[in-house]
């Protein structure tokens, strides 16, 4: 028997727009993705300056160091630049970061 309250199939996934289709995604909110072979993740949002910080840790379990940034900035992922090519501010709990896969040269 079927609850009315329950929907009998799961929610579509939240689809996040890209600049650059192999760019990565970091959603708010959502623990270590790993990438460049470090994991990173958004700690925190400032909006009066409209900074993201993010934190990487080389081990998923040990601290990370942090750095703030915006578009057009860079991160330093395992001694690569990566260009921020987009942010979201968080929204009603939603938010991301989008990061070109690919090391500035």
């Amino acid at each position: 028997m079927s609850n009315p309250a329950i929907p009998d199939t799961n929610p579509e996934p939240i689809v996040y727009p890209q600049t650059k289709p192999d760019s990565v995604i970091l959603p708010y909110g959502v623990p270590h993705l790993e990438f460049a072979q470090h994991w990173v993740r958004i700690k925190s949002y400032d909006e009066a300056t409209d900074l993201m910080t993010v934190e990487i840790r080389t081990e998923r379990t040990q601290a990370g160091v942090q750095q703030q940034v915006k578009v057009g900035d860079a991160v330093t992922i395992n001694q690569q630049q990566y260009t921020v090519l987009a942010l979201q501010a968080p929204q009603n709990g939603l938010g991301w970061l989008e990061i070109d896969s690919h090391p500035q040269p």
